[in-house]
């Protein structure tokens, strides 16, 4: 009889168990999801001219993808942090537009606006911002066809023929490392 109630013990133990995990796994799987909702929503209100909502859904689409530090997250985040530059610009909050517009930036120093798409206004105070973080790094290598990475972010290859990679990035102090098969790093 201790035998038969102890396999029901265990059975019942291991059955708590993988639904604890289960629902652990869901939760996890749940983060990713509401800051993707948290974002297409902010972009959505900011399309259709809410901009408070707009705000509120990027700010808190920022804060799901930063405090959980999700793999994916860098392009979520300059898609975020723009968007949130955007909205700000309408609601004549210009300086906190900026630093939007820095954030942005400095995830993504290629970052552009297409000029088709957003008014003059917008256009010249995020190159303007722009303009303040970002050069242009020109890197030439021998031998040519060389990988390039910039603070471990795989940036391009130099060419073939001439050995340059031009890339825009930070201005500032950059760790550049330069590789290609068989040769020293």
């Amino acid at each position: 009889r201790t035998m038969k109630s102890s396999k029901k013990l265990l059975s019942f133990l291991s059955t708590k168990i993988v639904i604890f995990y289960l629902i652990l796994f869901f939760l996890l799987l749940n983060f990713p999801a509401q800051a993707d909702d948290s974002l297409q929503q902010g972009i959505n209100a900011y399309e259709n001219g809410d901009f408070d909502l707009a705000i509120v859904k990027l700010n808190v689409a920022i804060s799901e993808v930063e405090k959980h530090g999700l793999t994916r997250s860098r392009l979520d985040l300059v898609t975020a942090y723009k968007y949130l530059a955007l909205a700000l610009i309408g609601k004549g909050q210009t300086g906190k537009a900026e630093a939007a517009f820095q954030q942005a930036i400095k995830l993504n120093p290629r970052l552009k606006l297409n000029e088709n798409e957003y008014s003059s206004k917008v256009i010249s105070l995020f190159q303007k911002v722009r303009d303040e973080m970002v050069d242009t790094l020109t890197v030439v290598s021998t031998p040519t066809g060389t990988t390039v990475f910039v603070d471990d972010q795989r940036e391009g290859i130099t060419a073939p023929d001439t050995g340059i990679l031009k890339l825009d990035a930070l201005i500032g102090i950059r760790d550049i490392k330069v590789c290609k098969q068989y040769f020293e790093d």
